[in-house]
């Protein structure tokens, strides 16, 4: 267990475990993970999975950013996505 910013978040197996922390009506998605490294383009393929644009509830400003105040964590099964604060 980690706490940071007055947070606590579990690591199991040695993964964090961010549940708690996901967008209440994002659900994860499935995507292809860019190799190499390709943090934009993993987040523009979350959002458009995710049905995520500038009019949606959450919108985002640009399809390569997540929604303001969240971030895309990059699941450890390398393909899960899910919006977490």
């Amino acid at each position: 267990m980690c706490i940071e910013f007055g947070q606590t978040v579990r690591y199991p197996e040695g993964y964090p475990d961010f549940t708690s922390y996901a967008y209440p009506t994002v659900k994860p998605v499935k995507i292809e993970i860019a190799n190499p490294t390709n943090r934009p383009l993993d987040y523009k393929n979350a959002n458009i999975k995710a049905g995520l644009n500038k009019d949606s509830d959450p919108p985002v400003a640009s399809l390569y950013e997540a929604t303001e105040g969240y971030t895309w964590h990059h699941h450890q099964d390398g393909k899960t996505m899910i919006l977490v604060d």
